[in-house]
């Protein structure tokens, strides 16, 4: 498992079809929620969200999130209350999704913690700038590193 540092690419990409720039992640993540919910074939054939270099993906088969890729080294640069954070108890598509719908349309969450198998997360914050996002994960670099 490897941290390597992010230069700045903070796009946001779905299914390897939509690139929407950084401060456009809020409707990102709502693109890639309403196209699952929907069974929006563009979302769906490739169920993903790329941050940056860090991918959250679906397997569709066991309904359950896993991560993978380089992970960006975006520092917090602020501190979080206990009300202010939302973490997941497992990786299962509803817990996720309904922890990713609350962390965009809910102003009081800052931070949102998903606990992925194997002692791995990936966790998102918002900025002091609403139009600013980071991530950072502890998982594994590809997914062929996933299997072994």
């Amino acid at each position: 498992m490897t941290t390597i540092s992010l230069t700045g690419d903070r796009d946001l990409q779905i299914s390897e079809l939509k690139t929407f720039p950084e401060n456009r992640w809020r409707e990102a993540i709502l693109h890639y929620l309403f196209g699952i919910w929907a069974d929006k074939e563009s979302v769906t054939y490739r169920p993903k969200i790329h941050f940056g270099t860090m991918c959250l993906r679906l397997n569709q088969a066991s309904r359950e999130y896993f991560a993978y890729g380089s992970s960006p080294n975006w520092e917090v640069h602020q501190s979080f209350r206990g009300e202010e954070i939302l973490i997941t108890e497992g990786c299962g598509q509803d817990e996720v999704e309904g922890a990713l719908i609350r962390f965009v349309k809910n102003d009081r969450i800052r931070i949102l913690a998903i606990t992925l198998g194997n002692d791995q997360f990936l966790r998102l914050w918002k900025t002091d700038k609403r139009s600013e996002y980071g991530c950072h994960g502890d998982v594994p670099s590809t997914m062929e590193e996933m299997s072994s």
